[in-house]
């Protein structure tokens, strides 16, 4: 399986609700920045999973430009990539999708990097996810240690 872990741009700093915060200018420049520099690896996707969080649904919005080959029913929500999830839980569901799949999920921190760090066996808080950070991993298993992170590009 191809994974690719993409933590949403730079949102603004408050809102109402922490759900509702929403991406900055610069947010957006980010994303597009790291998305382009991962080229033609994206051209594998083949189901995209976002968290809810309007920053995340935004991210979601700008990668799909980059994904042409994808239509709207590729992309899904996902509670279980919420900010302070257990990233059990999208381990779980990832055990759950066909090993051939490519799979791009739009999340937060600590998350993202939580799950990146247990996926790739590292110790805790190895790699740094930032704002519209993207990582490629290949589970030729699935499951915590199981994966090789074959790049992580910051904007």
């Amino acid at each position: 399986m191809d994974l690719f872990l993409l933590r949403h741009g730079c949102a603004e700093p408050s809102a109402t609700r922490d759900r509702d915060r929403k991406l900055t200018a610069e947010g957006r420049e980010e994303l597009q920045r790291v998305l382009t520099a991962a080229g033609t690896h994206l051209s594998a996707i083949n189901l995209v999973m976002a968290s809810p969080y309007v920053r995340a649904q935004q991210s979601c919005d700008v990668a799909m430009t980059f994904l042409p080959h994808l239509e709207e029913n590729d992309r899904h929500i996902a509670d279980f990539l919420t900010p302070g999830s257990n990233p059990q839980r999208a381990i779980d569901w990832l055990v759950a999708q066909p090993v051939d799949s490519a799979i791009l999920l739009v999340t937060h921190q600590p998350l993202v990097g939580t799950l990146l760090d247990e996926l790739c066996g590292f110790e805790a808080g190895r790699y740094r996810m930032g704002t519209g950070a993207l990582a490629y991993v290949q589970l030729p298993l699935i499951g915590r240690g199981q994966a090789n992170l074959l790049w992580l590009k910051h904007p």
